[in-house]
């Protein structure tokens, strides 16, 4: 007997906005870049165990004001990344003399896989990360937008504003030193909110635009006025190809998954419904898939190369070969997902403003958790031992999976929470 309507929550109607745009590390690539506390062990998918998972470790990134996480990822050495905006320079727990000093701006954080920090950045001003991801080298890739000049450390200084908002992209080694950092835009308003690595290193972007935008390709096919952008680039950052993506509507860019051939699956809104694009390795058009949406539109790529799509009121599986369905499920999340990672040996985790629920390679609940209206799960992923990493923000004094978080000042404080399931 099926336990769907059973098992899964009525989300908590919430008096907040919705989260930022999610963005997940979908594969986690190979590994590459060294253990999480030095050497080179690569970890290994387990089983998932019966009953509600259980916490690892958890970390804050806290201080005054806000602290919103947009995006994290997951090596196969254990390594945690987390992307994100802060009112003030956070707190990250590191010993840092500088935590809460004045002015905005974006960060990055690396944990090892106990939650103990390895490495962080701030990035001061008018900025927005977005999306993280690890390569096979243990590269750390970072995308988002930025507004005022943003400073990634590249000789020459800091990176100067086009415009309004405008792409940035930096790619940092395993040591976390500069490889390269660009930025692209007009007048206009461009933002990335999405980033991939395929096995070779080659990175994707995607993201929405308004004016015009090249990546610096002989051949763009990148309509002005378009409003959604995937472009490939080298491991060097230079332009394979730029183009952009069907739809008219109102738009928004949510998620990138990679297959190993390099083709691409790409998901967002194209109002009043959501999409699911697959294209070729040369950027050419494969299927389209389109499903009524209420704002809300993320995927995840399985390890069989299907793909599962959270979108509105559904979550399904649809097969990577052709686009077409395999099994679809309702959920009752009231703001809508926000993350959704794939899991060994073909399920999948799916986190939402009020819920997080783990279900098996044909739709069925595993676990599901509601959430109170002062939490938000902003983000997911898998880890390599096949655990869940999630992150997001909380407001009040609250639990999660049997953990307590706290806050400074009753306003957003940001969270990094694994699970063993």
């Amino acid at each position: 007997m099926k336990l769907w309507r059973a098992l899964l929550f009525l989300g908590a109607c919430a008096d907040r906005p919705a989260a930022a745009p999610a963005n997940v590390s979908l594969d986690v690539p190979p590994l590459g870049g060294g253990a999480a506390d030095g050497g080179s062990t690569e970890l290994v998918p387990s089983e998932v165990p019966p009953g509600p998972p259980v916490t690892e470790c958890f970390a804050r990134i806290h201080g005054p004001d806000r602290q919103l996480v947009n995006g994290v990822a997951a090596a196969r050495d254990g390594r945690i990344a987390v992307v994100g905006t802060s009112d003030v320079r956070p707190d990250f727990d590191d010993g840092a003399a500088d935590a809460g000093a004045g002015g905005s701006g974006s960060f990055v954080i690396v944990y090892n896989a106990h939650c103990r920090p390895l490495w962080h950045a701030w990035y001061p001003g008018t900025s927005t990360l977005r999306a993280v991801a690890f390569d096979d080298d243990g590269s750390l890739i970072i995308a988002g937008s930025a507004v005022t000049a943003i400073d990634f450390g590249v000789d020459g200084g800091a990176l100067p504003p086009a415009g309004s908002d405008d792409v940035v992209v930096a790619k940092l080694n395993a040591t976390y030193g500069i490889v390269f950092a660009k930025r692209f835009g007009d007048v206009g308003m461009q933002r990335a909110s999405t980033v991939a690595v395929d096995a070779t290193g080659n990175i994707y972007l995607g993201g929405i635009f308004w004016g015009t935008l090249t990546f610096g390709c002989p051949a763009s096919s990148i309509a002005a006025g378009a409003r959604k952008f995937l472009a490939k680039l080298d491991p060097r950052g230079d332009c394979v190809f730029e183009r952009s993506l069907k739809g008219t509507g109102t738009s928004d860019f949510r998620q990138i998954a990679v297959e190993r051939s390099g083709a691409v699956i790409a998901a967002g809104i194209d109002a009043p419904n959501a999409f699911v694009d697959r294209i070729d390795a040369n950027g050419e058009d494969g299927w389209h898939h389109t499903e009524p949406a209420r704002g809300f539109a993320n995927i995840a790529l399985g390890p069989s190369g299907d793909v599962f799509l959270v979108a509105g009121m559904t979550i399904a599986r649809l097969r990577g070969a052709d686009g077409a369905e395999m099994w679809r499920r309702p959920h009752a999340g009231v703001l809508g997902p926000a993350g959704i990672a794939a899991t060994m040996p073909g399920g999948v985790v799916v986190s939402g403003t009020t819920f997080f629920t783990r279900l098996d390679a044909n739709g069925e609940p595993l676990y599901a958790e509601n959430l109170v209206h002062s939490q938000m799960l902003a983000v997911v992923a898998t880890t390599p031992t096949n655990g869940t990493v999630m992150a997001g923000s909380v407001r009040t004094p609250t639990m999660l999976a049997g953990t307590s978080f706290t806050t400074d000042d009753g306003r957003d404080d940001a969270f990094v929470l694994v699970l063993s399931k």
